[in-house]
C-alpha cells in the first residue's frame, strides 16, 4: 500500500523510501527476500567439490571426463546488454552434447550471479531428461559464490533461485535415490558461449534482482549528482582547478601529506585562503588590495602567479614545473607540484602567521626539489 502512491500527510519512512526509488522500483516485479528460508537441520542433497586453484580444478575435470560420469557445464553471461544462462550435458558414449539456454532479461534487471544459479537449474533439468543417469553426475560452474550459496541456509538476494535449485534436486533424487550429484568448480574449462539463441526460449520473466536494483539506483544517483555539480556555480569554479571533480583523485593527492598542508591546499582550491580578497568579503580587511604590491586585489591567482613582490620566489621554486606549472590546474592538482608550492609559500612568508612554517609535505617521495 505504501508503494501505491505518495500520500500527502502522515507519511511513514516506508512512503519516503519507496517514493525515492519509484523511477527504478516496480515492487510488484521485484524479488521477495524471505525472512526465513530453511530449517536449522536442513542439509543439501548434493555434494560440493571445490579445489584450491583453477589448475587443480582443470585436472579434476579431466578425471571426471575419463570416469564416464554424466557431466554438465554451466555458464551465466552478460551479452549485448542481456543476461543469459546455458547448460551443456555430456553423456557417456554420446558424441553430441545436449544444450539448454535461457534468456533472463536485460542486464539492468538481472545479474550474472543470478544467471549462474539459473544455469545450475537448467543442468538439473538436463539430468532429469537422461533416464539412464542413475549413479553419478556432476554440474560444473565457474562461479564460487553460486557454489557456496547452494550450501547456505541464510536469506539474501537471489536465494529464491537457490531454493528452486534445491527443489529440482529433491525431485531428481526422489526419482533416482542412488544418484550422487556433485556441484563442482569447472576451472574455466567448460565455459560456454551464449549466442543469440539464448533469447529464443520464452519463459515467464524472473522478478527483478534487488541487488541489481540497488546498483542501478546508485549509478543513476552518482550520475545525476555529478551532472548537478558540473552545472553548479561552485562546480564551474572548481573545474578551473580540477575538472575530474567529483572523484577520488583528490584523496590520492592528499595521501601521506600532513593535515596542515592538506587544509591549506583545500583552501587554495576553493578560494577560501586568508588573503585580502577573501577577508574583505567578510569585513575582515578594509579592502581587497594586495598589501605588498598595492596594485591588484590579492586573489589566489595574483598571489601565486602575478604579484611582483614574489617574482624572485616564483623563479626559484617554480622553475622545475616549466610553463605548465604557471596554471592553477597544475599547481593545485599535481603531486609533483606539492613541494614547489609549499616551498614558495614558506619563502614568501605571507601565510606564516596563520599556518606557521610548513615542512616538506612529501618526505617519503624520492624526487627532490
Amino acid at each position: 500500500r505504501a508503494g501505491g502512491r505518495f500520500v500527502k500527510a502522515h507519511r511513514s519512512a516506508l512512503h519516503e523510501l519507496l517514493d525515492a526509488y519509484r523511477p527504478w522500483l516496480n515492487y510488484k516485479n521485484t524479488e521477495r527476500v524471505a525472512a526465513v528460508r530453511l530449517p536449522p537441520r536442513w542439509r543439501p542433497l548434493h555434494r560440493v567439490h571445490v579445489l584450491e586453484d583453477r589448475e587443480e580444478a582443470a585436472a579434476d575435470d579431466q578425471h571426471w571426463a575419463r570416469d564416464g560420469a554424466y557431466r554438465v557445464y554451466t555458464d551465466g553471461s552478460d551479452i549485448d546488454g542481456g543476461v543469459g544462462a546455458a547448460a551443456l550435458l555430456y553423456a557417456p558414449g554420446r558424441a553430441q552434447p545436449k544444450v539448454l539456454r535461457l534468456h533472463l532479461g536485460p542486464s539492468t534487471h538481472h545479474t550474472v550471479y543470478e544467471a549462474e544459479i539459473v544455469a545450475t537449474i537448467l543442468g538439473v533439468e538436463l539430468l532429469r531428461r537422461e533416464t539412464h543417469c542413475t549413479q553419478r553426475a556432476s554440474i560444473a560452474l565457474d562461479n564460487m559464490a553460486a557454489i557456496q550459496a547452494s550450501e547456505l541456509r541464510t536469506t539474501g538476494p537471489a536465494r529464491y533461485l537457490t531454493d528452486l535449485f534445491h527443489a529440482a534436486v529433491r525431485s531428481l533424487k526422489h526419482d533416482r535415490p542412488d544418484l550422487r550429484l556433485t556441484l563442482r568448480e569447472s576451472g574455466g574449462g567448460g565455459r560456454l558461449v551464449l549466442g543469440a539463441a539464448a533469447a529464443a526460449l520464452t519463459r515467464r520473466p524472473l522478478p527483478q534482482s534487488s541487488s541489481r536494483l540497488r546498483q542501478s539506483f546508485k549509478a543513476d544517483l552518482e550520475q545525476r549528482a555529478a551532472q548537478r555539480w558540473r552545472t553548479s556555480y561552485r562546480g564551474t569554479r572548481m573545474a578551473e582547478v580540477d575538472s575530474s571533480m567529483p572523484s577520488k583523485e583528490f584523496d590520492a593527492l592528499l595521501e601521506g601529506i600532513p593535515r596542515r598542508h592538506a587544509n591549506l591546499l583545500v583552501q587554495f582550491r576553493t578560494n577560501h585562503v586568508p588573503l585580502q580578497s577573501y577577508l574583505h568579503r567578510f569585513g575582515r580587511a578594509p579592502d581587497a588590495t594586495c598589501p605588498t604590491c598595492l596594485q591588484e586585489p590579492e586573489t589566489v591567482a595574483h598571489y601565486l602567479f602575478a604579484c611582483p613582490t614574489y617574482s624572485l620566489h616564483r623563479a626559484i621554486h617554480f622553475r622545475t614545473l616549466g610553463f605548465s606549472g604557471r596554471t592553477l590546474r597544475t599547481l593545485l592538482n599535481s603531486r609533483d607540484a606539492l613541494r614547489p608550492l609549499f616551498a614558495y609559500i614558506n619563502a614568501t612568508g605571507r601565510l606564516r602567521t596563520v599556518f606557521g612554517a610548513l615542512p616538506d609535505p612529501c618526505p617519503d617521495d624520492d624526487d627532490t626539489v
